[in-house]
């Protein structure tokens, strides 16, 4: 699960819960500062719900985020969607270019 962490929730739930937590800001906010963008949790955020909504969106129902401004963290049900979350961020961290078109459509309300 590099560059994140990956929590399983125990305790009542009725169905299993997973949790992926990214922190590791330090490769790529500089280049998102560049694109006028904090670089932050709060970011992350912006960032990956674009991925979903634009590569996998049958996952965008199923995401439950809760970022920090130290942190990106989101859970769910659905370990295929925290895969496709881990995914994009994992390829972001080795291609600029993922940033790039994930900003081109990031909801700006998210960050503001």
């Amino acid at each position: 699960w590099f560059p994140c962490r990956f929590i399983e929730y125990k305790g009542d739930f009725e169905n299993p819960c997973y949790g992926l937590i990214f922190n590791k800001f330090d490769k790529t906010k500089q280049f998102l500062e560049e694109l006028n963008l904090q670089g932050d949790g709060y970011t992350w955020h912006a960032l990956v719900d674009s991925f979903i909504r634009t590569k996998a969106p049958k996952h965008c129902q199923c995401l439950h985020y809760d970022p920090e401004s130290s942190m990106f963290c989101v859970r769910s049900e659905n370990i295929d969607a925290l895969k496709a979350v881990h995914y994009f961020i994992r390829m972001s961290q080795k291609e600029e270019g993922v940033l790039i078109q994930a900003a081109e459509f990031l909801d700006v309300a998210i960050i503001e």
